[in-house]
């Protein structure tokens, strides 16, 4: 998966997303996606960084529980063969429901 992939993949998603954070200004209402990179646990080989796998974290914040909408996301990332973990919180202070996914795709540039 290339750095582009991975940002198609998440507009696929099709609702509002930006990589991190939005800035305050650009405050989103829900539902909104940021996503950000975790760390990384390359494949190591003859002391190098024989192959770049990314830990990404992709946060989709919701007011109300949505069902569909985690089933249309588990769907995109199944159908584009993203095998993935998923967490759910509620955010107290804002009211809204958090549902991590977490991909480790294998980066190709």
């Amino acid at each position: 998966m290339t750095y582009a992939d991975l940002e198609n993949l998440i507009k696929a998603f099709n609702i509002p997303y930006v990589y991190h954070h939005f800035k305050e200004q650009e405050k989103q209402k829900p539902p909104y996606i940021c996503w950000y990179f975790l760390s990384d646990y390359d494949f190591i080989a003859d002391n190098i960084n024989f192959q770049p796998i990314r830990r990404i974290n992709i946060d989709v914040y919701t007011k109300n529980k949505d069902l569909a909408l985690e089933k249309q996301i588990e769907n995109i990332l199944k159908a584009n063969g993203i095998a993935f973990s998923y967490e759910e919180e509620y955010n107290h202070n804002e009211n809204e429901y958090v549902v991590t996914y977490t991909i480790q795709p294998l980066i190709t540039e």
